[in-house]
């Protein structure tokens, strides 16, 4: 009987991944599938970790379904009534599976659990929530002004995650980053997995909401952990928040569950707030220019103008459309 089922779905990240699958396999879980659903068109660099990996159930996905359409796809697949879904970016410390399985087993109104995140070595990372997306995070996020603020107050601060001092503590969470997921085939079933509509980004969020809502709890363990492995190409070039396809997701998360008027009062503090950010950047760029310092704001202003950009284009039609 096949006691755990690993689902990675990855694009394009085939050298991350061998990391990932290595740490698996390093955890020592008896009678263990990992399947692999690969979202990549061109999926030619299969090859070379199926040879260093036979042992994987490995799945083409000809349509790229994004991170919840291909774990969903891998749950067709999975024999098991214990499902760990995984990020192909990070690997996982000794005993982490063990740890979390062992919890997830004694503990039977647990849908999901999750574990320490770290960046690197000794770096721990907030990954659950105290709370859902909410219109302080769009505050938080794209008003630069307001977050500098909090930021020379507060460094602690953030609108959603628990403190790093309570991260030491088993939390019952809203959420959990959905690079490590451990989920109870059971709880999965009874709310019908990742809703689809989600193709990038809040498809944990979203997940781990229906889940609680259904009566479902969802916990932190501060054990084991995973580590960032190296970041996919997609990922080099910018910012988590300032692309589309995440801000897409935010704006679809508030109109599913809190509706279109509060997606709407989103929307204005986003637009507000970025062309807010947008000249206190160039402000910041020209001042730190006149005396010689080097700047961050240089690399974030046309990241920010990206965004206000974004909301006056493509966010309109998210927002008011049917």
């Amino acid at each position: 009987m096949i006691k755990l089922s690993v689902i990675i779905v990855l694009y394009e990240e085939y050298e991350l991944v061998e990391k990932t699958l290595s740490s698996i396999y390093q955890n020592e879980i008896a009678n263990m599938e990992v399947i692999l659903v690969d979202n990549t068109p061109n999926n030619k660099g299969h090859k070379a970790v199926l040879k260093k990996f036979p042992k994987i159930k490995y799945f083409h996905n000809s349509v790229n379904s994004g991170f919840g359409g291909g774990v969903n796809f891998g749950l067709n697949k999975a024999k098991s009534k214990n499902i760990l879904m995984l990020t192909p970016d990070m690997y996982l410390l000794p005993q982490t599976i063990l740890q979390t399985l062992s919890y997830l087993e004694k503990h039977q109104r647990v849908g999901l659990v999750g574990s320490k995140l770290i960046a690197s070595p000794g770096d721990q990372e907030r990954s659950a929530n105290s709370s859902y997306p909410n219109l302080s995070t769009i505050l938080y996020y794209y008003n630069m002004p307001f977050y500098k603020l909090i930021d020379r107050f507060n460094k602690n601060y953030h609108p959603n995650y628990f403190s790093l001092k309570k991260h030491q503590h088993i939390l019952e969470t809203k959420w959990i980053n959905g690079q490590y997921m451990l989920a109870r085939r059971k709880a999965l079933d009874d709310i019908g997995g990742f809703d689809e509509r989600f193709f990038l980004y809040f498809e944990d969020v979203d997940l781990c909401k229906r889940m609680v809502e259904s009566g479902w709890k969802v916990v932190y363990l501060p054990v084991g952990g995973i580590v960032q492995n190296g970041i996919t190409k997609w990922k080099k070039t910018t910012i988590t928040q300032a692309t589309s396809p995440y801000m897409e997701s935010l704006y679809k998360f508030y109109i599913k569950h809190y509706g279109r008027v509060y997606a709407f009062a989103a929307w204005l503090i986003g637009t507000t707030s970025s062309l807010i950010s947008v000249p206190y950047l160039v402000f910041v760029v020209f001042i730190k220019k006149i005396f010689g310092v080097k700047s961050q704001s240089k690399i974030l202003l046309p990241l920010w103008i990206d965004i206000a950009r974004w909301h006056l284009t493509k966010g309109v039609k998210e927002v008011i459309k049917s």
